[in-house]
Formats: C-alpha cells, sequence, structure tokens
C-alpha cells in the first residue's frame, strides 16, 4: 500500500506545526525573540518559577542547549535564574518585567495566527478540533509515560 502523504495525519501536523512556527518567526521578529526563545517565555508565563529541567521537560529540550538559550534570555533582561530554596543544585526560572512589555503583542500575534490558519470555518468545528488536539495530546502522553 503506497502512502498518500499529503493526507497523512502525522505529516500534516508536522507540517502545519512547522509552517506555524515559520510564520510566527516572522510575525515575532521585531521583539528580537527567536521562536523557542519565546516558547520558553510562553510556558514560564503559564507557570513562572519553573525548575530549568522541568522547563527542559516541558519543552522537550536537553538541558545543554536549553541552559544556553536561558543564558541569552537572562543577558537580554528577559528572565533571571535563582537558586531553589530546597535543592542548592537547581535554579528555578522567573520571568522580570520586561515581559510586560511585550507578551500581550506576541500573544495577539499568536492568536491571530492560529484564527488565520483556522480559516473561515465556525466556532464549533473550530472547538472541536482543538478537543481533539487536546485528547490525542493526552493519549500521547499517557502513551510516552506508560510504554
Amino acid at each position: 500500500m503506497i502512502i498518500d502523504y499529503e493526507r497523512s495525519f502525522g505529516f500534516l501536523i508536522q507540517d502545519v506545526a512547522r509552517l506555524m512556527r515559520c510564520a510566527f518567526d516572522r510575525r515575532i521578529k521585531e521583539a528580537g525573540l527567536t521562536p523557542a526563545q519565546w516558547f520558553a517565555l510562553a510556558y514560564l508565563l503559564r507557570a513562572d518559577g519553573l525548575t530549568q529541567q522541568q522547563l527542559a521537560d516541558q519543552m522537550d529540550m536537553k538541558r545543554a542547549p536549553l541552559s544556553k538559550m536561558l543564558s541569552r534570555l537572562e543577558k537580554g533582561g528577559w528572565v533571571k535564574r535563582v537558586p531553589d530554596a530546597i535543592d542548592k543544585r537547581a535554579n528555578r526560572i522567573f520571568l522580570t518585567e520586561k515581559i510586560n512589555s511585550i507578551s500581550q503583542h506576541l500573544q495577539s500575534q499568536g492568536e491571530a495566527l492560529s484564527a488565520y490558519t483556522m480559516g473561515d470555518i465556525d466556532e464549533d468545528k473550530a472547538n472541536k478540533i482543538i478537543e481533539f488536539l487536546i485528547g490525542a495530546k493526552q493519549r500521547l502522553i499517557d502513551e510516552i509515560d506508560n510504554p
């Protein structure tokens, strides 16, 4: 059986995600952030004060490349690293006030890109797609956690 890659769920998800990253990169270029840096900041907006390991796990990154990225973000004044109160070997990452100047704009750009990507489908279908993706994400997390 020959696979029609143009209609393959996995390939389509990968292509859409890649293209959204490229389009988002264009929209945020003026902020001086890479998409990976913005995603790190976005994770911290959801849960400020994560340890470097927790952030690496959530972003599916190795610690060394994340540490380099965090160093650049720290030099840029976006984050600060604070030794964990209990585990002195761990650092917690906190956003600085600088994020307040741009987070709303970048979130708006993300929402606008999502709306553009969804096109003119009605709200009910859009919500069904979102619910499907949430379920798919959870099933895959369960698969990874319980092989």
